[in-house]
């Protein structure tokens, strides 16, 4: 598995079902738990670019950030902070995930579907 193909929203339908279960999993890891932890939304400091990563050392009198974060229950430190514009959160997390919930529905749909058939037919008697 690659991070590209995790990051291919619009064939997700190809990944693995482990592969959605990471990302269920990244979607317990959301930005709302990172933001203004890990991820800040600040469009002066990317620049150009969508996103841009900095050394927590190198933005401390810019932002207030924590040398670590609690994760699942696990402390962690933090080397590295990312900055954001809206439009990467839109193209990189947002839309991704949406086309992934999608997804699990209409799997979830179609199963439930299939099962209510295969009750049906299992019922279903012939006269001779």
């Amino acid at each position: 598995m690659s991070i590209s193909a995790l990051k291919d929203y619009q064939n997700y339908y190809r990944l693995t079902e482990e592969e959605k279960k990471l990302l269920v999993f990244c979607v317990m890891l959301s930005p709302d738990v990172l933001l203004n932890k890990v991820f800040f939304q600040n469009d002066r400091m990317c620049g150009d670019s969508s996103n841009e990563f900095y050394d927590i050392g190198t933005v401390a009198s810019q932002l207030v950030v924590s040398n670590s974060i609690v994760i699942g229950g696990q402390r962690k430190n933090i080397h590295k902070i990312m900055t954001f514009k809206m439009s990467w959160l839109r193209n990189h997390y947002l839309e991704p995930i949406q086309a992934l919930a999608r997804e699990l529905d209409e799997a979830e749909e179609s199963r439930r579907r299939r099962a209510i058939a295969a009750r049906r037919s299992n019922n279903e008697c012939a006269v001779m």
